[in-house]
């Protein structure tokens, strides 16, 4: 018998620690791309008929309709999907607030990639459109054999696909880099500036990571670097989290044997990468069902647990980001921020005037707040606590900020 959550486990990948000289040490440190805010977008990518539309409405808890014919999903398809998470349903209970704003993704079922898309194969460059505008990638590896559910290349391996894809992205990138680069090159020409120097430099550099076949998100890149680098949306600097699409009985069963294959070319192609393993017909079958629904249903077919809430959870842990949340009477809400976020960025996420007048925030974590079960007794205890502008805000903590633009009252 197999532990589920170990068999689970030994699939999610470690990152290996990078031995870099003493004195360089606290230097290493990957700077996450990308400017995420709290209208997060995911986009599911995949060959055709892996189970992204499957997957879609699992996550959407919607059921649109699938196809086994290749290319069934022409545009893009949107869905605003909740952050699973406890503490808001509590603060939302304990608030009882007129209005209830929990940390939310839009998720996109977006057109198949095969080989040659960004020659004009399939749906051609569709996919382009379809996930310029998102900020991280959930991919679906097809992992299951149907004999209903047609296969472009007529055998199912996840490898290959996976392999296809990521080399159409990088094939687009280095296209759009070698299109950018002998634009500023021209314009280098006719005005020369220190800026057009720093941007040519970063495209050459770009362009010699993209010919070498990787991704742009797998490079260290400066602080300088990343704010110069943004602005170009490259598909390969968005982040990836792997879905391994089992089918039902595999996933049950806890056994596939493509699970390792995939999990090694992960470690050797993508290193910071999550890879999770599920089932997205079983996933669909659940999500509209209750809690207790679904319980049993698990247990009636012996699964050991849905892996939709952890495979949201895991697309928005991987930009990096964490929520904190304001509470009152008028209303309780979840902000999405990036981690390491000072008071006074935080603050400008509710609204640039925040930002701009901050004098202060405060402060208290939600598990003081489970403990103490309200802002009289936090504050009694001692742990209400005021901070100031170099306060780094962590997930879970709940803020009032204060601030002042001039010639009125603090707010």
């Amino acid at each position: 018998q197999v532990c589920f959550n170990c068999w689970a486990a030994s699939w999610v990948p470690t990152v290996a620690v990078r031995m870099a000289p003493k004195k360089k040490t606290e230097d290493v440190k990957k700077i996450p791309l990308g400017r995420p805010g709290n209208n997060l977008k995911l986009g599911i990518v995949g060959v055709p008929n892996s189970g992204k539309t499957t997957t879609w409405n699992a996550l959407a808890k919607l059921q649109s309709e699938t196809s086994a014919v290749p290319f069934h999903t022409t545009e893009a398809k949107a869905a605003s999907v909740n952050v699973p998470d406890e503490r808001i349903l509590d603060l939302f209970e304990k608030y009882k607030p007129k209005s209830e704003v929990p940390a939310q993704i839009a998720v996109f079922d977006t057109a198949g990639i095969v080989n040659g898309s960004t020659k004009g194969e399939g749906m051609g460059m569709q996919f382009v459109s379809n996930i310029i505008a998102v900020d991280g990638l959930f991919h679906v590896l097809r992992a299951f054999t149907d004999q209903d559910v047609v296969h472009l290349e007529d055998t199912v391996d996840p490898v290959r696909d996976v392999a296809t894809v990521t080399a159409e992205l990088l094939a687009k990138d280095l296209e759009f880099c070698t299109e950018r680069l002998e634009s500023e090159k021209k314009h280098y020409g006719r005005a020369k500036s220190k800026d057009l120097e720093a941007q040519i430099a970063l495209l050459e550099k770009i362009k010699g990571i993209l010919e070498e076949g990787k991704p742009v998100r797998n490079t260290l890149w400066t602080p300088n670097e990343v704010a110069l680098l943004n602005p170009y949306n490259f598909l390969t600097a968005k982040t990836v989290t792997y879905l391994v699409n089992l089918n039902e009985k595999d996933f049950i069963g806890l056994k596939s044997k493509w699970v390792a294959p995939i999990r090694k070319w992960q470690m050797e192609n993508d290193p910071d990468a999550k890879v999770i393993i599920f089932c997205a017909t079983l996933e669909e079958q659940l999500a509209p069902m209750s809690e207790a629904d679904r319980a049993a249903a698990l247990k009636e077919l012996g699964a050991k647990a849905s892996m939709r809430d952890h495979i949201i959870k895991t697309g928005y842990a991987s930009l990096d980001l964490c929520h904190f949340f304001t509470a009152g009477e008028d209303e309780v809400r979840a902000w999405t921020i990036r981690r390491g976020y000072k008071a006074p960025q935080a603050a400008g996420v509710i609204h640039s005037d925040f930002e701009r007048g901050f004098i202060s925030a405060d402060v208290f974590t939600y598990e003081d707040f489970k403990v103490e079960g309200s802002e009289a007794n936090l504050k009694a205890a001692g742990k209400l606590m005021q901070k100031g502008k170099d306060y780094e805000v962590q997930d879970g903590d709940v803020c009032h900020f204060k601030f002042n633009l001039g010639g009125g009252k603090k707010k």
